[in-house]
């Protein structure tokens, strides 16, 4: 059995079946794939960002005290 021996036409319509099979499961893959990214998104969202909120307030409180040291000191050498 050859491939020749089969009419164009079933062999455009075979590999174009073919084609489009393949960007089902392609397509079918990005789905799921989209699901378990949206599940990811969903942990981060929840549970990174306050943390990382708290980390940036403690950095401003931070760079607050570090100011007004700062100014303290200056205060005190200008008299």
């Amino acid at each position: 059995m050859n491939l020749r021996d089969f009419p164009i036409a079933g062999r455009l319509t075979a590999a174009f079946a073919i084609m489009v099979l393949m960007v089902v499961l392609v397509g079918a893959l990005a789905l799921k794939s989209m699901g378990t990214m949206r599940t990811e998104a969903a942990v981060v969202e929840d549970a990174w960002v306050p943390e990382l909120q708290l980390v940036i307030d403690l950095n401003q409180e931070f760079l607050l005290l570090r100011l007004t040291t700062l100014r303290l000191l200056l205060a005190r050498d200008s008299q």
